[in-house]
């Protein structure tokens, strides 16, 4: 049987950070590309990252420390769904502004959500928070040190976290190229599921029926249905949307 050992030190090299630096910036880059493939002029676009980069740490603090308001916890990183909350408002604030440039804006920010959590994840899996839970199988991780839970055997979910989520962000992109009209609805779903359907595989999900995660989950999912439905009774929408 495989397993592994994983020495979790957060007052060493800060491997979190450096892999939530090396998310946001590959997923600002994608909106980036995706914008100026739009033809969106250069000063939107650098408000545009400038804003929502700002928005997703704010969005990703607040999340956190709310989730452990009375818990005695100390805070590690941040919260993927404060984060994407963070984002989403500040892309549809600046949809609402320009409205010419509202789809191109919307995609450029849903499409690569997944990736910047694919990579986030591992930085979550090497620093020891939001493990899996107990599993002393094939793969199956310990951590020691400054891990959340140490000295026990757990499904390394991070990892598949991330495998999922890289798949979602390319399936996005295909379906963008192919200019599917309903790419972001399909990615913004599959995110709020694969998202709620593994959190039943972490440590802290326990015996509760839905965690909070998967209750905003669920939210995202219908959020997203509902979306594509609207989109759907649409008659008019921008070219690249079309089948």
């Amino acid at each position: 049987m495989t397993h592994y050992i994983i020495t979790a030190d957060r007052s060493g090299f800060p491997v979190y950070a450096v892999f939530i630096f090396i998310a946001f910036v590959l997923g600002f880059t994608i909106s980036f590309l995706l914008l100026r493939r739009d033809s969106v002029n250069n000063t939107l676009i650098a408000g545009s990252v400038l804003l929502n980069s700002v928005s997703a740490i704010i969005g990703g603090q607040s999340l956190a420390e709310i989730k452990h308001i009375g818990s005695g916890k100390q805070v590690i990183g941040l919260s993927s769904l404060g984060c994407g909350a963070g984002i989403a408002i500040g892309t549809i604030i600046l949809a609402l502004l320009f409205k010419e440039y509202a789809r191109s804006l919307i995609s450029a920010y849903i499409l690569p959500m997944p990736l910047i959590y694919g990579i986030a994840k591992i930085g979550c899996f090497f620093t020891g928070c939001c493990q899996g839970m107990n599993y002393s199988g094939i793969f199956s991780v310990m951590y020691r040190g400054d891990a959340d839970i140490c000295h026990q055997y757990l499904f390394p979910v991070q990892i598949l976290e991330s495998i999922v989520f890289i798949i979602i962000f390319i399936t996005g992109i295909h379906m963008y190229q192919r200019k599917f009209k309903y790419c972001d609805q399909i990615v913004l779903f599959l995110c709020g599921l694969g998202k709620g359907s593994l959190d039943f595989l972490r440590f802290s999900h326990g015996t509760d029926t839905l965690s909070f995660n998967q209750i905003i989950c669920m939210f995202v999912c219908i959020s997203s249905i509902i979306w594509g439905i609207m989109l759907f009774t649409t008659k008019t929408s921008h070219q690249k949307y079309n089948f």
